[in-house]
């Protein structure tokens, strides 16, 4: 997560370095959700990376003894 500038100083943005979305809350709330969305955002990245299929060509790629 990557704080943001805002005006209101009693108002806390910030924005997901995963999936970019914005979130905001008051400096005297809590911040539970943030944690939250950063645990499922990083499940979804690892999650679609594991089901990205190889290059078609990964077999030329490969070393044969």
């Amino acid at each position: 997560m990557t704080k943001l500038e805002c005006k209101n100083k009693n108002e806390l943005k910030v924005q997901c370095n995963h999936c970019k979305s914005i979130f905001s809350t008051k400096s005297s709330s809590r911040t539970s959700h943030l944690r939250r969305h950063l645990n499922n955002c990083l499940k979804k990245l690892i999650t679609t990376s594991l089901n990205t299929p190889w290059p078609l060509n990964h077999h030329k790629e490969m070393v044969h003894l």
